[in-house]
């Protein structure tokens, strides 16, 4: 093969690509979707595009490297086309080590010459010629727009899909009516179509096509809802959205569990290997929508797709994907997620947590299926692994949400002897686990350790009802005088007439305790040597003035 400058390069693919076919080159490149690649020397191949309808449908391309001008693709096009732009990017980046992308970026002597431009520009005019000169001619010739044709059991799964969208499209749900009708409406209609011929496994797989269509249609609806929608009806579109992701959910999981995975590998490998390039093309959007498309991938590959050398096309796949630089940090994160998955359910879980390390947003959360997984086996110490590694990420999730991470400890703890290792994690979350370890302390009667925290902490009496403390208070109401002194001091201290109005009322409930505790006259002393040490703050003594006076009554 002749060797060639980056420039050289740039020219050669501008007289063979038009710039809009190379940008639809790279997107299909860049998402990992080039499957059953091969090298023959001089020219390198594979199946370019999901095979699961979107992008244009896909093509076996054959690209030559010297030159392009030779290539081949079973494309409608055949030649120049956006499958044989994804190869040119594979080749240029993983065979030269080119930054491919440049290709797509203006500057540089490659894009100044004039013989590069204009070629690609004269191209385009060429194909859209071409193509307007089709349609008139099928048009004269009396062919109809081919129409998708109702699913069969003897129909390809890219059929199917066609029919999908050609009877759903997005703008059918322009209103709030129509969304939230959405689930009943698609997957009444469609699940209709699968009658009695059908095999049970083969449509169990259709109503699993279904369901991952009415995704992808619910995340599509979800994001455009607001250019049909005024402000009260775009929020109720996006909590139905939620409701729909949650049914969907629901019902992935029942299918997975009724779907024989041998008969399905052994009589629908074709329908698994389209299902697997579905959620290839549709499962990793750029947008945030209501769709929990990380737990739909990994549930799917796991409990249905996974096959040692179909999990290895995708491994290939989300690699190449990862390598990209033009991803967005969620779609980033998407990849990272869906690669650690294939980790997981190989036990490398130090290879998983390298790459959750990776992570642009980090949260315990994207981890809590894989340990209800672990809990339902009784794999306690990779559980509990687990548990120890989120620490540092809960501090990043909303307040209160760490309720299910505590959950987790507590569904650990009765079956291993970790109470040390629960203790570590819980000290390095306060003050954010400061109910758990409270609750912790009361059970096992470890009042004093309970008072030190909360005094160590700012935490007073009046932050808190009475009933969270009355253990303590029953059992030895000695350990609360320095703790409630400690609050009334600290209240004195911040000088204002709100405070003083906090320190005596705090003062009255210390009363209170000295005289269960028959010590009045240590309370007595202690009023006085108040009394006398704060006598220059007016505000406080006239606060204080309305205390005794209630004590003399």
């Amino acid at each position: 093969m002749q060797e060639r400058t980056w420039n050289e390069w740039v020219k050669l693919a501008y007289r063979y690509f038009s710039y809009p076919i190379l940008q639809q080159g790279w997107k299909l490149y860049s998402k990992g979707l080039i499957f059953d690649c091969y090298d023959e020397g001089g020219m390198v191949g594979g199946t370019v595009g999901s095979r699961a309808y979107g992008n244009g449908g896909s093509g076996d391309a054959k690209l030559v490297k010297d030159g392009f001008q030779t290539s081949t693709c079973t494309c409608q096009r055949g030649a120049s086309c956006e499958h044989l732009a994804a190869l040119a990017f594979l080749f240029l980046e993983e065979d030269l080590a080119f930054d491919a992308y440049k290709l797509l970026m203006p500057g540089g002597s490659g894009w100044g010459a004039k013989s590069v431009v204009t070629p690609a520009f004269d191209e385009r005019r060429q194909v859209a010629a071409s193509e307007a000169a089709l349609a008139v001619a099928q048009s004269a010739a009396g062919k109809a727009p081919l129409k998708a044709a109702a699913p069969s059991p003897n129909s390809n799964t890219e059929d199917w899909y066609r029919y999908f969208e050609s009877t759903f499209p997005v703008e059918h749900y322009s209103n709030l009516r129509a969304i939230q009708g959405m689930y009943d409406h698609v997957t009444g209609k469609l699940m209709r179509l699968a009658g009695a011929d059908w095999k049970p496994t083969l449509r169990l797989l259709y109503e699993l096509q279904v369901l991952l269509f009415v995704m992808q249609l619910a995340d599509q609806v979800v994001a455009n809802r607001n250019r049909y929608l005024g402000y009260y009806d775009s929020y109720a579109a996006a909590e139905s959205g939620q409701e729909i992701a949650e049914r969907c959910c629901d019902r992935l999981v029942e299918l997975l569990g009724e779907i024989d995975t041998d008969e399905a590998n052994r009589l629908y490998e074709d329908r698994l290997q389209s299902m697997a390039d579905y959620l290839a093309a549709h499962a990793f959007p750029a947008f945030s929508g209501p769709i929990p498309w990380s737990y739909v991938y990994t549930s799917t590959w796991w409990g249905l797709l996974w096959r040692q050398d179909r999990v290895d096309r995708e491994k290939t796949r989300l690699n190449r994907a990862l390598r990209s630089d033009s991803l967005a940090p969620k779609q980033a994160d998407q990849y990272i997620l869906a690669s650690l998955g294939f980790d997981v359910h190989d036990r490398q879980d130090e290879a998983a947590m390298r790459k959750a390390e990776q992570l642009n947003h980090k949260s315990p959360m994207l981890f809590y299926p894989y340990l209800h997984g672990f809990a339902a086996e009784r794999q306690w110490e990779r559980m509990m692994i687990w548990l120890e590694w989120m620490v540092p990420f809960v501090p990043m999730i909303r307040y209160g949400a760490e309720e299910s991470y505590f959950s987790l400890w507590a569904t650990v703890l009765p079956h291993v002897d970790a109470e040390d290792r629960w203790k570590r994690a819980v000290m390095a979350l306060i003050p954010r686990s400061m109910p758990y370890y409270s609750a912790y302390l009361l059970q096992h009667e470890r009042f004093q350790e309970w008072v030190d925290i909360h005094m160590a902490l700012g935490i007073t009496p009046l932050d808190l009802r009475v009933s969270d403390y009355k253990p303590v208070e029953t059992n030895r109401k000695d350990l609360l005088l320095p703790w409630f002194h400690h609050g009334i001091e600290r209240f004195i201290a911040e000088k204002n007439r709100d405070s003083y109005k906090k320190a005596v009322r705090l003062m009255k409930r210390l009363e209170s305790l000295y005289r269960r505790l028959k010590k009045q006259d240590q309370w007595e002393r202690y009023l006085s040597h108040v009394s006398v040490k704060y006598s220059r703050l007016r505000a406080f003594q006239q606060e204080l003035g309305k205390l005794k006076k209630e004590g003399d009554a």
